[in-house]
């Protein structure tokens, strides 16, 4: 089964210690949600166990995780977030997590690109 989410905010905000791309149907945090974040510095320990890649929760913290992603798509106001059997997982789901925008941001794919420029070579973005 396939997580999809109706998208009516996205946001990026960069802390300074990571970047963080959310989307959710309603207020975020409040409701269905997906949010993808990369720390920005990453030292040895970190890449021990894994926590320099791009963390992914869905909904709640009990399903989220490091890694798991394996391409991204973004194409026609949707976005398409192909996941590895480790992150099927860890989130529970059997295929993807596409997100559908139903929100008109004339930044969106602005932002989408940021993040994508902020984890450049851990797994593909296409924009098509």
């Amino acid at each position: 089964m396939t997580y999809t989410l109706t998208a009516n905010h996205a946001e990026l905000e960069d802390d300074g210690f990571s970047l963080t791309l959310a989307f959710a149907d309603e207020n975020m945090g409040e409701s269905g949600y997906v949010m993808l974040q990369k720390g920005l510095q990453s030292d040895e320990q970190d890449k021990k166990f894994g926590f320099d890649k791009v963390h992914i929760e869905i909904g709640s913290q009990n399903k989220s995780g490091y890694g798991g992603i394996s391409r991204m798509v973004f194409s026609d106001a949707m976005l398409r977030i192909e996941l590895n059997e480790k992150g099927q997982k860890f989130l529970q789901i059997e295929n993807d997590v596409l997100i559908d925008f139903s929100m008109t941001d004339p930044r969106l794919e602005e932002k989408l690109r940021q993040f994508s420029a902020a984890i450049e070579g851990e797994f593909p973005v296409e924009f098509k």
